[in-house]
């Protein structure tokens, strides 16, 4: 189990140092998720914060969504996917847990890794669609103090068409008060891509080509593994 570092920059003395996290299935990873990285940190390192690297932790295959492919096929397309880039790496912590694993605690556990022997503070910020966000209203699906915790280290939401999130955080004290306190950051995505892991599964079953839908090395893999019954 880890959570890599080796593309981690030093800390800043002077200015807000902050790491990027999206926690989710990537069932398969696709393009729309890995877009959320640089338009976040762009926003993020524009806006007088400063981005030290950026984290995938892919969830536990005791969540049982459907057509969840095993972790250690998810662990390794996102690898595959991040594999050049400078900023963004893949933890496999949350995967490798004894069960599901609330996202605060992911949250936290990475808060610790990445501080660790460091002389400046480094907020884990919690990056996702407008989507995950609203579900924050969905009773049952968070409990409020894991709401308190993410939303205090900060959240950075890329706006989907038609997802106003002023109008859903208004049902939402908690959002409602991380909205006014500047700890939500509101990110307008100015080119859309609306792909999906579903729209891609879909395409998986139906035999036909996904090619950049997702990185070639992902498809590759799908190929090989034959995922989501993949014809090759």
């Amino acid at each position: 189990m880890s959570i890599p570092k080796d593309k981690l920059l030093a800390p800043s003395p002077d200015k807000h140092n902050v790491v990027l996290i999206a926690c989710g299935s990537f069932s398969p990873i696709t393009y729309m998720h890995l877009r959320l990285f640089p338009l976040c940190r762009d926003w993020m390192n524009a806006n007088g914060h400063f981005v030290r690297g950026c984290y995938i932790s892919p969830v536990h295959d005791a969540y049982k969504k459907v057509d969840l492919a095993p972790a250690e096929d998810r662990l390794e397309m996102c690898r595959r996917a991040t594999k050049e880039s400078p900023y963004i790496m893949v933890g496999d912590w949350e995967s490798q847990q004894e069960g599901w694993t609330p996202t605060r605690q992911v949250i936290e556990k990475h808060s610790q890794v990445v501080n660790e022997g460091e002389d400046y503070h480094t907020d884990v910020v919690m990056i996702c669609g407008s989507d995950l966000l609203k579900s924050f209203n969905t009773p049952g699906v968070w409990a409020p103090e894991d709401m308190k915790t993410i939303c205090e280290n900060g959240i950075c939401v890329v706006q989907r068409e038609g997802d106003l999130v002023e109008e859903f955080s208004a049902l939402n004290p908690i959002l409602s008060e991380a909205l006014e306190a500047g700890k939500i950051n509101r990110i307008v995505n100015k080119i859309e891509n609306n792909v999906s892991s579903t729209l891609v599964r879909k395409a998986v079953r139906a035999g036909e080509d996904i090619y950049y839908l997702t990185p070639d090395s992902v498809v590759e893999y799908i190929k090989e593994k034959k995922l989501w019954q993949a014809k090759v």
